[in-house]
């Protein structure tokens, strides 16, 4: 990920073949207990996801990312400008062989815009927060996300939430990516598909401290990654949404049998939608082994590449679709969240009797 977004070339079965195509189905799940992450542009939208649903989603884990409204600067616009300057280093680049960065974003005036968007009622109550549990890691080597870009993230957090519902991992020599025991990426280098074998689970460490329990992984297939039309969860507006076409979704075979399951939703980074690396970040970045056993459906939303604004399929986190990128009215923000509501809704047939036991591969004709 030579850039997580801007002008950008950045950033069941649990592997192999395509996965089947299903109809995003109705699951029931639990409707408050959400959790977020990401990765790069992801974790920034992780981060837009949690603030602007505060009230549902009570945790985010974000792997080199960036404060809430880190490319506004003042907290009035994004622009390509603070992004490059105070949110990303761009060194090494063809068009800017020097360094872009300038030093971290001003979190009080980040925290200034947060607070004017809370009152125009455009995300929810920043004090939802207060109980949310939030998961940071930052590589030493992440030359394209400096430290002092996360370390802004915990200072901001912690104006909203005591410090320990916050957990840092800041001291591994990683590269800008996801840390995966199925990693193929070494542990210090940035390179696709920005999955690094650091041999640290980072998927597992960020759930257990988001659900604030003891979760042990699956050893063997225990449920089905899915694949679905997004195109029915995007709003039809004149925005440009960037959205994908595709999406994809973990489901542990214990939810498809009427047992009482959690939502996580990861979202990929620059250069990670399945046009540039397949099916890798849905079944190499260790989601799934800690989903089956655990009770947890894996939510794998995408967003598409496009030459003019988004060349490298990243997520929206200086305003490519437009200035409500980061707030509840953000398209690719409500299409998400239509996807959550499609999930934690009850089936049709739940609704009217005690749900009952369905074979796991029923879903699979839906």
């Amino acid at each position: 990920m030579a850039w997580i977004g801007i002008i950008t070339v950045c950033s069941g079965s649990w592997a192999g073949s395509a996965p089947p195509s299903i109809n995003l189905p109705p699951l029931g799940l639990e409707a408050d207990s959400i959790t977020v992450s990401g990765l790069s542009s992801g974790a920034f939208m992780a981060v837009q996801m949690q603030v602007a649903h505060s009230a549902t989603i009570k945790g985010a884990a974000v792997f080199g990312g960036g404060p809430f409204g880190c490319a506004r600067g003042d907290g009035t616009m994004a622009t390509l400008t603070e992004a490059a300057a105070h949110c990303q280093n761009l060194v090494g680049m063809p068009w800017n062989p020097i360094s872009s960065f300038m030093g971290p974003p001003d979190t009080l005036a980040l925290m200034n815009g947060a607070q004017k968007l809370e009152e125009q009622n455009k995300i929810d109550a920043l004090s939802n927060i207060r109980k949310h549990r939030v998961f940071l890691f930052s590589g030493i080597n992440d030359t394209l996300i400096p430290q002092a870009v996360m370390q802004a993230l915990e200072n901001w957090y912690g104006k909203l939430m005591p410090a320990s519902q916050i957990e840092t991992l800041f001291d591994v020599n990683a590269g800008h990516g996801m840390l995966s025991l199925q990693g193929s990426v070494p542990c210090p280098v940035t390179r696709l598909p920005y999955i690094n074998d650091c041999h640290m689970d980072g998927a597992g460490r960020a759930l257990s401290f988001l659900m604030d329990e003891t979760l042990h992984p699956a050893d063997k297939d225990r449920g089905t990654l899915f694949a679905f039309s997004q195109r029915p969860f995007v709003p039809n507006t004149p925005t440009r949404d960037g959205m994908h076409e595709t999406g994809h979704v973990f489901i542990p075979d214990d939810c498809t049998a009427g047992e009482s399951c959690r939502l996580h939703v990861a979202f990929h980074g620059c250069q990670q939608n399945q046009f540039f690396i397949g099916n890798r970040f849905f079944t190499e970045t260790g989601y799934n082994q800690w989903a089956a056993t655990n009770r947890i459906v894996v939510l794998y939303p995408q967003v598409s590449a496009a030459p003019l604004y988004n060349p490298a399929g990243c997520w929206d986190w200086w305003g490519y679709t437009n200035q409500d990128y980061l707030n509840r009215d953000g398209i690719q923000i409500r299409s998400v969240r239509a996807m959550i509501n499609q999930l934690t809704s009850l089936p049709m047939e739940s609704k009217k009797q005690p749900a009952q036991k369905m074979p796991a591969g029923q879903l699979a004709s839906r």
